[in-house]
């Protein structure tokens, strides 16, 4: 008979191992990341769906994802449920507000606003590329037309997991 050794057993992450940055970084990434993917399946109207990269930095203990998708593009989608947004950049603007959203019955308007906030507490970056706008947050917040048109939304969202981020501070919806 031919034995079989059972596989060793998957280690489990726990808050210990997170020691050295002094609480479970995990959470607010996760929960910007959920969300922002979120916002791909339920407003892009994207065929082909979307592309989600998360890289860790270890040197620098920094966690950057990128989200794109080849759908309608944010301004597109917040024109259906605010008309007053004229150009893309107002659009953009306006998406990390909170509680804006195209259709309150689809989403309360928290993804790109609580993940702006977070980025904001977590000293990190946030750059929304869609239609003919690009906003860009480090530090400070800065959104302009582009002369090119992106027929989707790129969404890439950079955090420092070594300043400690409480998702109740950053997400006071």
């Amino acid at each position: 008979p031919v034995l079989h050794a059972a596989p060793p057993p998957v280690p489990r992450r726990t808050n210990h191992q997170y020691q050295n940055f002094g609480y479970n970084p995990l959470a607010a990434l996760e929960w910007a990341l959920t969300e922002i993917t979120d916002n791909v399946l339920t407003h892009s109207q994207s065929e082909e769906g979307g592309l989600a990269q998360l890289n860790y930095f270890t040197q620098q203990h920094r966690a950057q994802f990128v989200v794109a998708d080849t759908g309608v593009g944010i301004p597109t989608t917040l024109r259906q449920g605010h008309a007053d947004l004229v150009t893309d950049a107002d659009a953009l603007q306006a998406a990390i507000r909170e509680g804006v959203t195209r259709d309150t019955k689809l989403g309360q308007g928290n993804g790109l606003f609580g993940s702006y906030q977070i980025v904001r507490v977590a000293n990190g970056f946030l750059h929304i590329h869609s239609g003919r706008a690009r906003l860009e947050f480090d530090q400070e917040l800065h959104v302009r037309e582009e002369n090119v048109a992106f027929g989707g939304t790129v969404v890439d969202l950079c955090m420092d997991l070594k300043n400690p981020v409480a998702l109740d501070e950053a997400l006071r919806f």
